[in-house]
């Protein structure tokens, strides 16, 4: 807390690693979390999990928010977001851009992309007409515009990628490409 310079984090997060299911089966971990909002050193409890365990976290009652990854080519915790979010807990999305598979970036590494994900992802760049930006608002616009989501965590090196994203969202790029995007990778 000293080097934090504050008297009250306002979310702590579990990050959860391989073992995930014993951690949460043992308990010694959120029960230090709990007992550090009991004395008012914590706000809220978070769990950073995916797919049956962040079903199981989210159901515990035990978590305020979730973190989870969730991205145009990665749908699987869709029903996980629709969850936390009926049960009031905030949702964090992590690699919104796919770890870079929805940046400028992929024009340099799409050739080792499995082949599935490659063919989808010049079906993608084709629909938009090969223009990155807008390649990269239909991956933004498509976390934006799912209900449940509360936050996205991007990752940004410099404080122009920031403005640069959000600019990125206020880009027209029409329902018909947006349906378009999510069918090619549903």
């Amino acid at each position: 807390m000293k080097l934090l310079k504050t008297d009250c984090i306002d979310i702590m997060q579990i990050h959860f690693g391989p073992g995930a299911k014993g951690v949460l089966d043992r308990g010694e971990t959120l029960a230090a979390m709990q007992d550090a909002r009991k004395e008012g050193k914590i706000k809220k409890l978070g769990a950073s999990i995916d797919g049956k365990l962040a079903t199981r976290c989210i159901l515990s009652g035990d978590f305020d928010v979730i973190q989870m990854s969730y991205n145009l080519a990665n749908q699987r915790n869709r029903e996980n977001i629709r969850l936390a979010a009926e049960n009031g807990m905030a949702v964090f999305i992590r690699t919104g851009l796919g770890n870079g598979i929805f940046t400028p970036r992929v024009l340099d590494k799409k050739i080792w992309l499995n082949l599935p994900l490659r063919s989808k992802v010049n079906k993608l760049l084709n629909l938009v007409g090969g223009d990155i930006r807008a390649y990269m608002a239909v991956a933004l616009k498509f976390l934006y515009e799912e209900e449940g989501i509360t936050s996205v965590l991007l990752g940004s090196k410099k404080v122009g990628h920031i403005k640069d994203n959000l600019d990125l969202l206020e880009m027209d790029i029409g329902d018909d490409i947006m349906r378009k995007a999510v069918e090619i990778f549903s």
